[in-house]
């Protein structure tokens, strides 16, 4: 206590900043320090002196510092304990997730619909929406987990959005490649598929042939082997056209323009036809 009230209300942060390092880990008057002074500095000093993590869990809940966002990821980021952690992510907090590091908690927010209470009639401005933590959550899980809410996910759309986020080039071609996948979880993988890849996953008919070949198509520029080329141009029409010549034709007031190509690897030939008056 001050000479005439509680040390946090002095005037002088760094009195009370001084004040509270002499506090009790446990004192409510560090709580009335982080309720009353809308000052960041104390309010983290006051975190910092909290040994409690049900008292930061109050914190948080309570709605003093709702409009103080780093003061309330500095208070989640706190809390020591995973499970209180996860009791605010249930209720959606968003501090509590971006600090959660529960491999399990995190994939089952991103896969258990159950997984969060009811959403409040009037929620604080700490918590966030199913979607926006969900993304929060994918953020931070790392290949192995993301393979398991692939692998583990009973919606197609989650699993996909698992797939975009690993940047392993060969767990995305294995992904392409297994057929137990959705056919849109399966596409993020073919992305990073070579055109040989596609070639054979094109070949295997499994109801991603037609996707193969439109991406063996647009990437066929990465094959520089003649007779691979060659070989996609007979096999999928992936030919390199050239211009050769045209030929003019007039029939009356009309100009017929023949425009013959071929390709460069495999030889084929193609003509277009353009008329216009003059």
């Amino acid at each position: 206590m001050g000479i005439f009230g509680p040390g946090w209300k002095s005037d002088n942060t760094d009195k009370v900043i001084r004040w509270i390092s002499k506090q009790s880990g446990t004192s409510r008057e560090l709580m009335d320090a982080i309720r009353y002074r809308h000052n960041s500095s104390i309010r983290k000093a006051a975190i910092d002196q909290i040994t409690e993590d049900a008292m930061l869990s109050e914190v948080i809940r309570s709605g003093w510092i709702d409009s103080d966002w780093a003061v309330m990821d500095y208070a989640a980021a706190a809390i020591k304990d995973q499970a209180v952690l996860v009791d605010l992510a249930k209720d959606r907090y968003t501090c509590a997730v971006k600090a959660l590091q529960d491999e399990k908690a995190l994939r089952d927010i991103v896969m258990d619909p159950e997984f969060f209470r009811p959403e409040p009639p009037e929620k604080n401005a700490g918590q966030g929406s199913a979607e926006h933590l969900a993304s929060l959550a994918f953020g931070k899980l790392k290949a192995p987990d993301l393979m398991e809410v692939i692998k583990g996910s009973p919606y197609s759309d989650v699993a996909a959005e698992a797939a975009k986020r690993i940047t392993d080039t060969d767990l995305l071609k294995a992904i392409a490649k297994d057929s137990s996948f959705p056919n849109n979880v399966r596409t993020v993988g073919m992305k990073a598929c070579s055109p040989k890849e596609l070639d054979w996953i094109a070949d295997d008919h499994d109801g991603m042939r037609d996707y193969a070949i439109w991406l063996l198509k647009k990437n066929v520029s990465q094959v520089t082997d003649p007779v691979v080329r060659r070989k996609y141009c007979r096999k999928y029409e992936t030919h390199d056209w050239e211009w050769l010549e045209n030929d003019s034709k007039e029939y009356g007031d009309t100009r017929t323009v023949i425009s013959r190509y071929r390709c460069k690897y495999c030889g084929a030939t193609k003509t277009e036809t353009e008329s216009y008056k003059f």
